[in-house]
């Protein structure tokens, strides 16, 4: 069920609001990971867009799709195994949690800025993901080929 429950915080992470950031009175924005992809190809940042979107969001995906899978099947081949891992060593959710968490704490002396629920579905995926690495490690190296 972790795999399950990993996959499933991240999607909501994505998708869902992260935080609130309200500066006086004539600005508000409330984005959700998907949402500030958008937001910056329709700016025309594509490398940023392009950067986010591969380590934010597929190479997690990938991570817990690999993951998910290799619980549910039987005997799951090594080299899925290996694919999830990779993905998981590519995959920046952790860093890009802890980034969140260090721009609420500076950006509250000048603006609002109000954590979402995408927030904390974001970092339960961060940190679920590190204990579904570790189980998964520990599947490939003790299995034997």
């Amino acid at each position: 069920l972790l795999g399950l429950a990993s996959l499933g915080c991240f999607v909501a992470g994505v998708s869902l609001p992260l935080m609130e950031v309200e500066k006086w009175v004539f600005w508000s924005s409330e984005r959700s990971l998907l949402g500030a992809v958008r937001v910056l190809l329709e700016e025309g940042r594509l490398l940023l867009a392009a950067t986010l979107l591969l380590f934010a969001v597929l190479c997690p995906f990938g991570h817990f799709a690999v993951s998910v899978c290799a619980r549910w099947v039987p005997r799951p081949p090594r080299r899925a195994l290996r694919v999830g891992m990779i993905l998981e060593e590519w995959a920046m959710l952790d860093v890009f949690a802890a980034a969140l968490l260090v721009v609420v704490a500076q950006v509250a002396a000048t603006a609002s800025v109000t954590p979402r629920i995408g927030l904390w579905f974001l970092l339960a995926a961060a940190v679920s993901s590190g204990v579904d690495s570790w189980q998964m490690r520990a599947c490939v190296f003790r299995r034997p080929s």
